[in-house]
């Protein structure tokens, strides 16, 4: 039953060592709290992920139930894409990690409550401030946005199609 909880989570087991994810507050076995837990199995993370690659038409490249290395997974991903989309696509994903571990780092040393709309907002504005200072990758990927309408919370970015 153990092992079918966290793998609901998307954790996987390695090691049995308790410790707390501090932003879905789930106690897991799991060797330790690391980088690839919190970047592509944690759920809170999974759910940035897909919102975001969905807002930009690339939901195929999230992080799968099966993706429990964060280089693996961001290989795999940029392998799939080439030219501008790829450098905008490795941006992205560089802005989200760092948007999430900034995020974490609230949670844990100033008591933060895990809020997905705090990381979204975060999210959109730097995306914002990154195109218009010339992140030609990004600017090109939110250029092939199908419409403002089908990108739900992101359509406050005032960027796109």
């Amino acid at each position: 039953m153990f092992g079918v909880t966290c793998l609901l989570f998307g954790c996987f087991l390695s090691a049995i060592m308790n410790f707390t994810c501090y932003i879905h507050h789930v106690s897991m076995a799991i060797m330790d709290e690391t980088i690839d837990h919190l970047l592509v199995c944690c759920v809170f993370t999974r759910q940035v992920w897909f919102r975001l690659l969905q807002s930009v038409g690339f939901l195929t490249l999230a992080p799968q139930p099966d993706d429990t290395s964060f280089d693996v997974w961001w290989e795999k991903a940029s392998v799939r894409v080439s030219g501008q989309v790829r450098n905008g696509l490795n941006s992205i994903i560089i802005l989200c990690a760092w948007s999430v571990w900034n995020h974490r780092n609230r949670c844990v040393f100033d008591g933060a409550p895990p809020d997905l709309n705090a990381v979204y907002n975060i999210i959109r504005e730097e995306l914002r401030l990154w195109s218009l200072a010339g992140a030609r990758g990004i600017t090109h990927l939110l250029a092939l946005m199908p419409s403002q309408e089908q990108l739900g919370p992101w359509s406050s970015l005032g960027l796109g199609a």
